[in-house]
């Protein structure tokens, strides 16, 4: 008979070590999320601006029209729901892998999701880590790229710098991840995120 696949475990094993905590309201924490993932995420977003605009710029005019207001609303109506998507990714696959009780929250403007109570398997964790920005930096770029330029795109477009500022944190834990080995353990409180290697 096959051996079921143990995807978390519910109690350390003997022999592992911590090797790096991810605290939401850290130092390190808020300066990745912060003016580094800003810093990084303008600079991809001025590229696809370049890229999609840059042909084309004298055929657009610059005029204040009172419906922009309209577009910033949509603008913070669009990050406000995909912040909570952008959460809810990273619980799915959780859940698929684990069944457990999934932890939900805000801490200021930073979202957070986790598994508490388990110390879920590398592949798992990183998965987690990484759909959301697999997933939805795809839908981004195809709608970018899809689309005609207008206000509505340039609304997309920074939308699209949020979702990158939001990953950044992501997408360092999933390279700290995948360097540690496949014997690697992360215990995720959703507010904090401890993870361990074999000894």
């Amino acid at each position: 008979m096959r051996e079921k696949k143990v995807f978390y475990f519910t109690e350390l094993p003997e022999g592992y070590r911590e090797i790096h905590l991810y605290d939401i309201e850290g130092r390190k924490f808020r300066i990745l999320t912060g003016p580094v993932s800003f810093a990084v995420s303008l600079m991809v977003a001025a590229l696809v601006f370049l890229f999609k605009v840059g042909f084309i710029l004298d055929g657009i005019r610059l005029s204040w029209n009172p419906l922009y207001l309209l577009h910033i609303l949509t603008v913070i109506g669009i990050v406000l729901a995909y912040t909570v998507i952008h959460e809810l990714t990273h619980g799915l696959v959780y859940w698929l892998f684990t069944r457990r009780r999934l932890s939900f929250g805000f801490v200021g403007s930073m979202a957070y999701c986790g598994v508490p109570g388990i110390y879920v398997k590398r592949d798992v964790a990183a998965a987690s880590c990484i759909a959301p920005f697999v997933i939805y930096t795809a839908v981004y770029l195809v709608l970018l790229a899809a689309l005609p330029v207008n206000v509505f795109w340039i609304v997309l477009l920074i939308t699209f710098m949020n979702h990158l500022g939001g990953c950044f944190a992501d997408i360092y834990a999933f390279v700290v991840m995948m360097k540690n080995g496949r014997d690697l353990l992360m215990e995720d409180n959703g507010r904090d995120q401890h993870v361990f290697v074999k000894q």
